[in-house]
């Protein structure tokens, strides 16, 4: 079994770098998890750009990104069932966001479609050009980071 932890965002786009920020704090509180052969990781900021060449061979795939909806900045998202999460959100400033890119590659791409897809979002109240993460999203971090490490723990407990 092959596993992707993908983070996504934009670095200088303030909170809308909380995707990227997430996996590397997972990677630094959980380092053994990090380091299993099963599992790759990889950052992106263009996700239809580098979305479906980072899927290919992956059997599950969590998405880390964030998301501009209807909660309070710094709550958690996570959904496996990305096209019922489309109809009640809006998602992130991508332009051609995460949700379009794998529904694109769904199509382009069915032989490689991985078997189960993750998707971690965390609402965002910013995403100005030049700002860092804020404090709330900050605080999240230690969150999101559990919530990815327990998802893969039910993978990997199975090999």
């Amino acid at each position: 079994m092959k596993i992707l932890v993908l983070g996504v965002g934009q670095s200088y786009r303030g909170d809308d770098a909380v995707g990227l920020e997430a996996v590397r704090y997972w990677m630094n509180k959980y380092p053994n998890t990090a380091k299993h052969p099963s599992i790759r990781v990889e950052f992106i900021e263009t996700p239809i750009i580098d979305l479906v060449d980072n899927f290919r061979e992956a059997d599950v795939v969590i998405i880390v990104d964030a998301v501009k909806g209807n909660k309070k900045p710094g709550e958690i998202y996570i959904i496996q069932d990305l096209s019922e999460f489309q109809t009640r959100h809006t998602f992130s400033g991508h332009g051609f966001g995460i949700l379009e890119s794998v529904g694109l590659m769904k199509i382009l791409e069915p032989n490689t479609f991985p078997s189960d897809i993750y998707f971690i979002g965390v609402e965002i109240a910013s995403a100005e050009h030049g700002n860092a993460l804020s404090k709330t999203i900050m605080a999240s971090l230690p969150h999101v980071a559990k919530s990815i490490d327990e998802l893969l723990q039910k993978y990997l407990i199975q090999l």
